[in-house]
């Protein structure tokens, strides 16, 4: 444009804050009417239909991280738990499609948990109108089957009912915020949440999608906010409520809710839930105590017009374990990532060009710079480039540590394929302790740059090789320049590399061992069978057998000696477990603590 006039302006920033330009993998299926369903215009639900000739709804779809990455910033213990904001959306939606709705109540049941890499399918069962209208709702997954596998077992996560009517969306105060209204810090606001929740202890995480809210105001009890949906929670589009949002909207009153001394929880059951307008990114929020363990919230739009209300959200405690179990429940990938032993490469003869201070031997230049104009004034070019990416050491915040690392980085892999008087080379980056091979932690500002490499490697075969080592001693660069691994791991002198083994199916269940097991229908074969195996598998030392006719049952003397000869303390017991007073003075009467029970009866 040279002799033009022309000028370089700003692009227009706006217009394109709100749109996405690339395709969400494995959102919706191309066509649900190609399968006789009908479609939804959900990001979750795709499809649904009437079962036959009855008043009964199926709305069907499919879940995961990378379709629904905004799950990603709601972490409990570690592990991606699928907020129950996202259940409560759900089943408004079927309600909408079968003429219901208001949710009257939606119990949560098991925690829905997502893995990297796993799609569950999700199923959404609306039954049949009662007499007074209302419908039985449930929220179901069962793990997408790969290939010609047996589909897994289905989860409910959520119960409840649906109704046709419910009280309506009261209209929000004529000023916003209301009058005396004291504003609150946001950080602060979330400080409380982290304080009385005991959120960081607990392992609870709530990323940028989940911080929804922009301000908030303290008004008598209750508490205020305004909520926009954040960019990266993705569009709103097709959601009743985007359940980021929904979620957000409890903020305002988790910190009044989980006082000093409690145990905290999750939302475990909602109530009075009725939804009047869709696709808002822009909330008002008015939240206070329903009673000590549950809130109440009063939503509106950006424009104060009556948007959502919730009469009752109640908390349960969640432990770890409880998690966890539910995680083993699932099905687990049959495949996972093996490091595994690789000879040394032989010593090569290829010219080697190594940038900065690593002891490897070859050519030496400051930077790729450097070495890029040594070509340019007649050098021979290099076959292999070697250079570490250091920890940025200026910035004292990890995170800020880890982006600087991570964006020095990226300079250097885009020089590197601008690089045309390199374009024949291999670039080997170094990192050290950036990847966990066996049970160690990745280092915080390392590990982006081995992901970083790692995607530049499938986009460019052949232009990188990546080595990570632990510091222990100066590897055998020698043993490593002439390697065809694209990736390779030193530890502690061996060189590692990754491929794709068999995973453990299931981990065995541990039994504390400090207290007795009790075994239901103990005397029977069943039972006796179980019994010896909690002494000989698990080093059970109590056990507590019980039958209807227990110490009068037959063979009772010889399986006690069997038990108590293998090192067993045992107590047998007559009661009918299904009567709940003699069960009870059972339990009353055991000495010590109970720690697990078989139910053989």
């Amino acid at each position: 444009y040279a002799g033009t006039g022309a000028q370089r302006v700003p692009l227009p920033t706006y217009a394109f804050q709100h749109e996405w330009f690339w395709l969400a993998p494995g959102v919706r299926p191309a066509d649900a009417t190609a399968s006789g369903l009908g479609r939804v215009d959900h990001p979750v639900l795709t499809a649904v239909a009437r079962i036959g000739d009855r008043d009964e709804w199926l709305l069907t779809g499919r879940l995961s991280i990378d379709a629904q990455p905004w799950t990603r910033d709601h972490i409990v213990f570690g592990m991606v738990l699928v907020p129950g904001a996202a259940l409560v959306e759900m089943a408004l939606t079927a309600g909408r499609e079968a003429g219901c709705p208001v949710l009257d109540e939606l119990v949560i049941e098991s925690p829905l948990l997502l893995d990297e890499d796993a799609t569950v399918q999700v199923q959404v069962t609306v039954g049949a109108a009662g007499e007074d209208g209302r419908r039985e709702v449930a929220v179901f997954t069962r793990p997408e089957r790969v290939d010609d596998d047996e589909p897994g077992e289905a989860t409910c996560h959520g119960r409840g009912w649906l109704a046709p009517e419910g009280e309506p969306v009261t209209a929000p105060p004529g000023q916003w915020p209301p009058a005396g209204a004291e504003p609150i810090d946001v950080d602060e606001l979330y400080r409380r949440v982290n304080k009385h929740a005991h959120l960081t202890d607990a392992g609870f995480d709530y990323g940028p999608a989940f911080r929804a809210v922009r301000s908030a105001w303290q008004v008598g009890d209750d508490v205020c906010t305004e909520l926009e949906l954040p960019d990266v929670a993705g569009s709103a589009q097709g959601f009743g409520v985007h359940p980021a949002l929904l979620d957000s909207a409890l903020h305002g009153g988790l910190g009044m809710l989980y006082r000093p001394g409690s145990e905290g929880g999750l939302p475990f059951s909602w109530s009075g839930v009725r939804l009047e307008r869709t696709g808002s990114t822009r909330l008002r929020v008015r939240v206070g105590l329903a009673d000590e363990t549950a809130l109440r919230l009063e939503i509106s739009g950006e424009d104060g017009t009556p948007l959502a209300r919730v009469a009752r959200m109640d908390v349960r405690p969640v432990e770890q374990a409880q998690l966890e179990a539910a995680r083993r429940s699932g099905r687990r990938s049959l495949h996972q990532i093996d490091w595994v032993d690789v000879p040394a490469g032989t010593p090569t003869s290829a010219r080697v060009a190594v940038l900065g201070e690593l002891s490897v031997p070859g050519d030496r230049y400051a930077d790729l710079a450097g070495l890029e104009q040594a070509v340019a004034d007649g050098a021979a070019v290099p076959e292999v480039v070697v250079t570490a990416v250091e920890t940025a050491a200026e910035a004292g915040d990890p995170a800020e540590r880890a982006r600087a690392t991570a964006l020095s980085a990226l300079t250097l892999v885009q020089r590197w394929l601008d690089s045309e008087s390199l374009g024949e080379a291999r670039l080997m980056v170094v990192t050290r302790n950036a990847v966990a091979v066996r049970d160690e932690a990745p280092e915080l500002a390392q590990a982006p740059v081995w992901g970083l490499v790692h995607s530049a490697q499938t986009e460019h075969p052949g232009r990188f090789t990546l080595i990570d080592y632990d510091g222990g001693g100066v590897p055998d660069w020698g043993a490593l320049l002439d390697l065809e691994e694209p990736q390779v791991a030193v530890r502690e002198g061996r060189l590692l590399a990754p491929r794709l083994g068999r995973a453990v199916v299931g981990e065995p269940p541990t039994v504390d061992t400090g207290g007795a097991v009790l075994v239901t229908g103990g005397t029977g074969g069943l039972g006796a069978l179980f019994a010896r195996h909690l002494v000989e598998r698990h080093g059970v030392k109590r056990l507590v057998l019980v039958s209807r006719r227990g110490p009068a049952a037959a063979g009772v003397g010889e399986l006690v000696a069997d038990l108590e000869a293998r090192g067993a303390e045992v107590r047998v017991a007559a009661c009918d477990v299904a009567d709940r007073h003699r069960l009870t003075a059972l339990f009353e009467s055991l000495e010590g603590p109970l720690s697990g029970v078989v139910h053989a009866a």
